[in-house]
């Protein structure tokens, strides 16, 4: 997960035991990227040594887990046998394609399954080298249908449509309506079948609030449901996650047009919190506690440019040509700020934020000052915190920014709530990383200052392959991509 590109992915997979026993299987066979990239498209998602996952998409999941439970419900035999005459009507999806969906936990697919089909978007094409993006309609996924329902025991009735302005031909009524109907009507025995589902909820923890309460987090946890109740269940989180899923296509795109459209006179910065470093010390007492330290992570994209690279690349009669093209790269930093903290959950938040933000433009208008150019704009992505981002003291600090930083105007982004995955996240394992196995051969790291020094002695770096592959006019250039380190500070 951590490599960048099908390009690189395929060059690992070439190298790996997996592609040496199959060819051994199958002398004379080869995989080339156009089927291994179609076939990974085949899988939800794929990790070398999969870990715990945090800051999850709470809807994303909620809907996932539904997922699961639903196709445990539907190739169990009682209703494999219920379902062996279903014949799907004009518009309606057929069994296959649902039972696809939902053996793949794709929560993207299902929302396009119950959906009209994507349409090309010409006025986000900004990018012409590219092909024109496409979404489903918005009319599908925000257009206003309110409805009374009434379910009376397990008996689903028709819901009456008061005020209707969205799309009328897709839906999950429209979709899958008669698959789950059939579930719910046919045969009580298999309505009130009862489920093992995954759910979020909150789960008690120890201690109090400063109002008394028990203290709780969000967290999956196993209730058991009837397959009527599941069915709801599912439609709910369904509904919630179409309008959910098209915004966070529509932040993508938004983020890419940023990048395509990006001056010289600009930068992009993505930034968030990586998890609070438990300080962990190789000989401790018994029940001692961890010291912690927190780290912000920024990743900076500036001086944007095309260069000319070249090499050879293999034709289609399978011979060496040289090639010789330009293209568009910029550069990619990566900043690590470092602070105290006594207690794992408490982070500084909005006033590290705005003072690592503060320090990186004073930075990169250095920079750009040695190349001639003036910086003018500050975009800035970040997730949808309350206490980190969506503040008044963030948005104080950026309408002020003229204050501070005088001719410089700073665009606050923030992403969908729950959802803000990218480069920004992977690079706050590697100091964690760092410093444990640091701890491992006996250098300590007791609090931040110390995870400050070492970081900057055993992990900042300045120069990189691509900076060597850009000096010497190297095709292999076009796999750094967007987010390819040319350097790392603390």
């Amino acid at each position: 997960w951590l490599l960048l590109g099908s390009e690189h992915r395929h060059e690992e997979f070439i190298k790996s035991s997996y592609y040496e026993a199959f060819q051994e299987e199958n002398p004379g066979a080869t995989v080339g990227i156009t089927v291994f990239s179609e076939a990974l498209k085949k899988f939800r998602k794929l990790v070398s040594d999969p870990k715990p996952e945090s800051c999850v998409d709470e809807k994303v999941s909620g809907l996932e887990n539904a997922m699961d439970a639903l196709y445990r419900v539907l190739i169990s035999p009682d209703v494999k046998q219920i379902l062996q005459h279903y014949e799907p009507n004009e518009g309606e999806t057929s069994l296959d394609d649902l039972l696809g969906v939902l053996q793949r936990r794709s929560s993207h697919q299902m929302v396009e399954l119950v959906c009209c089909r994507k349409e090309e978007q010409p006025d986000l094409h900004i990018d012409k080298s590219t092909e024109c993006p496409q979404m489903i309609p918005f009319r599908c996924t925000h257009g206003k249908n309110t409805k009374v329902a009434l379910r009376v025991g397990n008996k689903r009735y028709k819901r009456e449509c008061v005020a209707n302005t969205a799309c009328e031909c897709c839906g999950i009524g429209k979709r899958l309506g008669n698959i789950l109907e059939m579930l719910e009507e046919v045969d009580d025995l298999v309505a009130n079948k009862e489920i093992e589902v995954s759910v979020w909820c909150e789960a008690r923890r120890q201690g109090k609030t400063k109002k008394g309460k028990n203290n709780t987090q969000r967290e999956l946890q196993t209730k058991i449901m009837t397959v009527v109740e599941l069915i709801d269940h599912f439609e709910e989180l369904l509904e919630i996650c179409i309008p959910h899923i098209q915004e966070i296509r529509w932040i993508k795109l938004l983020q890419d047009i940023d990048f395509t459209k990006m001056p010289p006179d600009t930068i992009i910065i993505f930034t968030d919190f990586a998890a609070v470093m438990a300080l962990r010390a190789r000989e401790a007492k018994n029940s001692s506690v961890d010291a912690h330290a927190i780290c912000c992570n920024q990743v900076v994209l500036w001086n944007k440019r095309v260069v000319k690279v070249s090499g050879k690349r293999k034709g289609e009669d399978g011979e060496e040509v040289d090639i010789e093209e330009e293209i568009t790269i910029s550069n990619c930093d990566y900043i690590h700020f470092f602070a105290e903290t006594f207690e794992p959950g408490k982070k500084n938040d909005h006033s590290m934020h705005n003072t690592g933000l503060d320090d990186t433009i004073e930075t990169y208008r250095a920079k750009l000052r040695e190349l001639g150019i003036e910086l003018k704009r500050v975009i800035i992505w970040t997730d949808n915190a309350p206490h980190q981002y969506r503040c008044r003291q963030t948005f104080i600090q950026v309408a002020s920014v003229e204050l501070r930083h005088p001719g410089i105007e700073v665009v606050h982004c923030l992403a969908i709530v729950d959802n803000f995955k990218g480069i920004h996240d992977a690079i706050g394992k590697e100091p964690s990383r760092l410093v444990k196995d640091l701890e491992k051969i006996g250098i300590r790291s007791p609090n931040a200052l110390a995870v400050f020094v070492n970081c900057i002695l055993h992990l900042e770096t300045t120069e990189t392959e691509w900076d060597r592959c850009e000096a010497a006019g190297s095709i292999k250039l076009k796999k750094k991509g967007k987010y390819g380190m040319n350097s790392r500070v603390m």
